[in-house]
């Protein structure tokens, strides 16, 4: 990371005596590299106060934004202070004394506010530079922690850990889950190891916003939303499409809208990007994910530019992933869409089925969507193979869109992707099982724990999918 660092400051004329090294686990390598505690040889000062701290740019967070290309977002300082302020709590309020632990890169929106709110509200944090299962626990059991965050992936990861045992884990009362979904499902088998009044609590936000919505204790989630906006924010929806109806009513699917305090004040040189992502009637920001708002809570569905139309009907990968997740055997999957020739439907019939497709998906996941235990929720029905939405497929050979799986599997296991969809069979409607297995290794993921779905889409004709009953290596 530090030539990596070196090469750009000389790219942008920037001389290297003003880049420290952070040498506090690693040898300075560089004679005439400053180490960074000169900073803390400089006596103490007033803080320096800007004039007006909502417009004044205090950091710039890189993000892929709702286009998928590379931006960096100018954050104000007003956003930064008032992030921090959501993670103040009044002691007097919890049952626990508060102590924190975070593994995640403080670059990251997710994780940008919890030291200095934690430093602000005089609580104990531990910083971890990685994350590592047996560090993590032992920090845990060590430290008495009892408020941490992870990703989805290390949500669903820490319950097959032997280490993470209930008396490991007893100090915990409070966890964060951000950066993907985690549906109620996929946070049981934690659940199963924490203390009974112990809260898993999911955040939905983006870096331009910052965190927007998150379970508030001692309110405890207990339904696939991602719990309510915090102070000062608020959701409406808007159509995907300009035919159709502004669905701005509870329940209703359409694209989330964020309205924020303190948004970001635009993309730096890219006033393009800028004018797309805020709503030129509301001003409010557009997040480019599906979902809906129901009784005070929000639900996310999945990013507009990942859902994939499977003979009109519209699948979710993060849903398909969750339910990959609940094997046993696989410790990591990601889904994508990809093209494959097989026997289709006609133009017109295609078109009737997207129609329909798309209104029962609203209506399943509006209800299905908010709590598993609800009454009255049932899957779509998908017809026969040969049929879509009750009309007829023709015997044309076509490219259709299809869910390819990219599946981690245990060592040994014997998985098959017979096995593979028979499993996810029992969880989702039929047109949501994937089409295609692929065994690899690894999926890509960022150090938030986001799936990397660029790095893996450039798989798409390098691995093929493995034989019905051809077992993961």
């Amino acid at each position: 990371m530090l030539n990596t660092a070196l090469a750009a400051a000389e790219a942008y004329g920037l001389p290297r005596s003003a880049v420290l090294v952070f040498d506090e686990h690693e040898t300075n390598p560089y004679p005439d590299l400053r180490s960074w505690r000169v900073l803390l040889s400089q006596g103490e000062g007033e803080f320096e106060r800007v004039c007006d701290p909502t417009t004044t740019i205090a950091a710039y967070f890189t993000t892929s934004g709702t286009s998928g290309l590379p931006k960096a977002a100018m954050i104000s300082h007003s956003y930064l202070i008032a992030q921090a302020a959501v993670h103040c709590e009044k002691t007097s309020a919890l049952p626990y004394s508060v102590r924190r632990l975070t593994h995640g890169p403080p670059f990251h929106g997710f994780s940008t506010p919890i030291v200095p709110s934690s430093i602000r509200s005089n609580y104990p944090i531990y910083v971890m530079r990685r994350f590592n299962e047996t560090n993590f626990i032992s920090c845990i059991a060590r430290f008495q922690v009892t408020e941490t965050y992870m990703p989805p992936a290390v949500l669903m990861s820490l319950p097959r850990s032997p280490l993470c045992t209930t008396e490991n884990m007893q100090t915990l009362k409070q966890i964060w889950v951000g950066g993907a979904a985690a549906s109620l499902k996929s946070r049981l088998p934690l659940y199963e190891k924490l203390s009974p009044d112990a809260q898993i609590n999911m955040v939905w936000g983006l870096t331009e916003v910052g965190w927007v919505t998150a379970g508030i204790w001692p309110e405890k989630l207990l339904d696939d939303s991602v719990g309510r906006p915090l102070p000062g924010f608020s959701i409406s929806t808007a159509a995907t499409d300009s035919d159709s109806p502004t669905p701005d009513e509870p329940g209703r699917l359409g694209e989330l809208i964020v309205h924020a305090p303190f948004p970001m004040l635009g993309y730096l040189d890219n006033p393009a990007a800028t004018a797309a992502t805020f709503d030129a009637a509301s001003g409010g920001f557009k997040t480019g994910d599906i979902g809906c708002v129901n009784n005070g809570k929000v639900v996310v569905v999945d990013r507009i530019k990942d859902l994939i139309k499977v003979r009109g009907w519209q699948v979710s990968p993060a849903e398909v992933e969750l339910a990959l997740h609940q094997h046993p055997d696989i410790i990591d999957a990601a889904v994508i869409s990809v093209l494959t020739a097989t026997t289709g439907v006609g133009a017109a019939s295609s078109a009737h089925a997207s129609t329909a497709g798309t209104d029962a998906l609203q209506q399943q996941l509006a209800k299905a969507g908010m709590a598993l235990s609800e009454a009255g929720t049932s899957p779509v029905s998908t017809g026969t193979d040969d049929t879509v939405a009750g009309v007829e497929a023709t015997e044309a050979m076509e490219a259709v869109e299809a869910a390819r799986a990219y599946v981690v599997a245990r060592a040994g296991c014997g998985l098959t992707p017979r096995r593979v969809r028979g499993f996810v069979g029992e969880l989702l409607a039929r047109y949501k099982i994937p089409a295609e297995i692929v065994f690899v290794d690894a999926i890509p993921r960022n150090s938030a724990g986001k799936i990397k779905r660029g790095d893996v889409r450039a798989w798409e004709r390098t691995r093929f999918p493995a034989g019905e009953d051809e077992a993961a290596p």
